[in-house]
């Protein structure tokens, strides 16, 4: 059982240059610099009700609760701390630092030629972005010794978890990583339009293209060590980079109860929503950090699960016609897209990385038609029907990640760990569209649409049982590896319904629902097939927002809500969402046509999202993102 709230501090920057030209009647030229720098800082506080507890007689007589086969509250007790009979070990504390910031530079120029019935045009451009951590700590503490008088929790409760705990009470010190990583992403791309007025029968223009992207991707982390100076121990920590054993594995170099007590605080909870404390006990991280880098030597050394370079290139080439008898228009084209990718990483058993590099390499081409059609059945109602193929691509990271596990528990033939999945195929669709709108008056609409899509792939995660060699072990040892997965052959059908009407007086409603009937999807791990629930799909979406505006300000407030929709797989469930709405709202005021105020506030009423594992008797996490106000000028000139 785990609480936690995190605090977040960000500080953007943004910046754009557009340089315009035509020198002559035909030809003009575009150029766009687009900057941003991005300086994010989070601390997450977290309180813990450690499993090891779980054990009579900690367990208070008549606390466990049940909701069907679920445990749903339990109180654990230690009558004499004197004793030390039984010494809870919890609520842990622990607490994340991150410090992390990045910048991005996108170079992008245009060149369009106006001819005598056609228009060409040349694009060509250079984006890069890069940054990342330079500071991620978890540091983890929790009471020995008889510190801890009792505790419990009660998932149906409003506070989920209560206990009595000052800093003073803390005098363990628990589980700690630490690291820092840096990540790359680089695209160069050119591509060239043409389009081509006609009188070919009932097509009027041709649009015809190419587009070349070559696209880069790069992940380094390294894990923050702070080293205790003995050469002799480096051995124990993976033999890497010279370093020796990192200081907490020698129980003299851990903290005294007294500075342990020094690095808490109790602090003011920022919502006590989603069943959390209104208080809350925290990591001084500036304390914390001043003790560390006073005794030890902070050192780096690579993370080996957290390397990869992927490099992808895209080749792509279409043709649509675009026709037009009077009341019928529309287009018919075709796209072709070649994608060859290759993929670096680093094995790492046992968190070790085998410095052999592991090269996965692959090409495949989408052959993607398209067919669009407008019917305007009277001058205020429109009928659209349309069909195409579409592809989406995964993933960077679900390409790319490393491969690692653990070492087996003494006595087991068992681990646990996770890799990429290099060979994932993209999503793969084909979907039909028919719709009708109804233009009743100005600004105003009434329309309804079905649609139904083939899926044919798409990714979720799962897990898979693999054998490994580990050293001092005789025999392979078996491997729960948790990795990105395709699932196949799903069906979604539904309905859409929307509406809008602007009234006289300047205010206005918008309003939308969605229904889906989705088919199980096939999912197959380990050479077994099973069906599971379409990820991401929600039966019922809507929302309806209300608005008013005049010439010096406008306001919008909306209601978006959609049911609750399947995740990924975990330990052979489903981790689905339950359904969630929130209220919004956003105004502006024009100060002047190049000044406005733009003003929002985002989850106005609280509301707290929960997560189940496999039914809604099993909580999973429950999660509240905060209401929110955000505040902002913007000036064009």
């Amino acid at each position: 059982m785990v609480q936690s709230q995190s605090k977040e501090a960000r500080d953007r920057q943004g910046y754009q240059v557009t340089v315009q030209w035509e020198p002559t009647d035909r030809i003009s030229t575009t150029f766009n610099y687009i900057g941003a720098k991005l300086e994010q800082n989070n601390d997450q506080n977290l309180i813990l009700a450690a499993e090891w507890d779980y054990r009579d007689p900690a367990i208070v007589p008549g606390s466990v609760r049940y909701d069907g086969d679920t445990i749903v509250a339990m109180d654990l007790a230690d009558a004499d701390l004197s004793d030390h009979a039984i010494d809870l070990q919890a609520p842990a504390i622990g607490s994340r630092r991150s410090l992390s910031e990045s910048k991005s530079d996108t170079y992008d120029l245009e060149v369009v030629y106006e001819g005598d019935g056609y228009t060409a045009s040349a694009n060509v451009g250079h984006t890069e972005s890069s940054g990342g951590t330079s500071f991620n700590n978890l540091q983890r503490f929790y009471g020995v010794g008889g510190a801890t008088q009792s505790y419990g929790w009660d998932l149906h409760a409003g506070t989920i978890m209560h206990y009595d705990a000052e800093p003073a009470d803390f005098n363990g010190f628990g589980w700690r990583s630490a690291d820092a990583g840096t990540s790359s992403d680089e695209e160069f791309y050119a591509q060239v339009d043409f389009n081509l007025e006609t009188d070919w029968g009932i097509f009027e223009s041709f649009d015809m293209g190419a587009k070349y992207r070559d696209h880069e991707i790069g992940r380094r982390f390294e894990n923050l060590l702070w080293d205790d100076g003995d050469p002799n121990n480096a051995t124990l920590w993976g033999g890497c980079c010279g370093l020796g054993y990192e200081y907490w594995h020698t129980d003299a170099n851990l903290p005294s109860a007294a500075e342990i007590a020094s690095f808490i605080h109790k602090v003011k909870g920022l919502t006590g929503e989603a069943g959390t404390e209104k208080s809350f006990l925290s990591v001084d991280w500036d304390a914390y950090t001043a003790w560390l880098d006073d005794n030890f030597i902070r050192s780096r050394r690579d993370d080996p699960n957290n390397f990869f370079n992927i490099n992808e290139e895209i080749t792509a080439a279409y043709l649509q016609g675009n026709f037009n008898t009077g009341a019928l228009s529309g287009n018919l084209g075709l796209r072709l897209v070649q994608t060859e990718q290759r993929a670096e990483t680093f094995d790492a058993p046992l968190g070790i990385r085998d410095e052999e590099l592991d090269v996965n390499a692959g090409s495949y081409t989408d052959v993607l038609p398209s067919f669009n059609l407008k019917w305007e059945a009277d001058e205020d109602l429109i009928v659209r029907a349309a069909a195409s193929r579409v592809v989406a691509r995964v993933g960077y990271g679900s390409l790319g990640a490393s491969e690692g596990f653990d070492a087996p528990p003494e006595g087991s033939d068992m681990t646990t760990g996770s890799r990429g999945n290099p060979d994932l195929e993209p999503y793969d669709s084909t979907q039909f569209d028919l719709g009708a709108e109804w233009y009743f008056r100005s600004a105003s609409v009434l329309g309804a649409a079905v649609f139904h899509k083939e899926i044919d792939s798409f990714v979720t995660m799962a897990q898979t049982t693999e054998k490994r060699e580990v050293p001092n072990r005789t025999e392979p040892v078996d491997v729960i590896f948790s990795l990105p997965v395709n699932g196949t052959d799903a069906t979604s059908t539904g309905l859409e319904l929307f509406y809008q009407h602007a009234f006289d007086f300047g205010g206005g409603v918008i309003a939308n629902y969605t229904y889906t009937d989705t088919s199980l999807a096939t999912l197959e791990v380990d050479g077994s097939k099973k069906e599971i629930p379409l990820p991401g799909t929600s039966e019922h979406q809507y929302n309806l927002s209300a608005y008013y505006e005049t010439d010096k300000f406008s306001v919008r407030a909306s209601y978006n809500f959609r049911d609750d929709f399947a995740g990924e797989q975990s330990n052979g469930q489903t981790v689905y969402t339950d359904g969630y709405g929130q209220v919004d709202v956003n105004g502006s005021y024009y100060f002047t046509d190049a000044l406005v105020l733009n003003v929002s506030a985002i989850n106005l009423t609280k509301e707290v999202g929960e997560r189940y594992w496999g039914s809604e008797d099993r909580l999973y996490n429950r999660f509240y993102t905060g209401r929110r106000f955000y505040m902002g000028l913007n000036y064009k000139f």
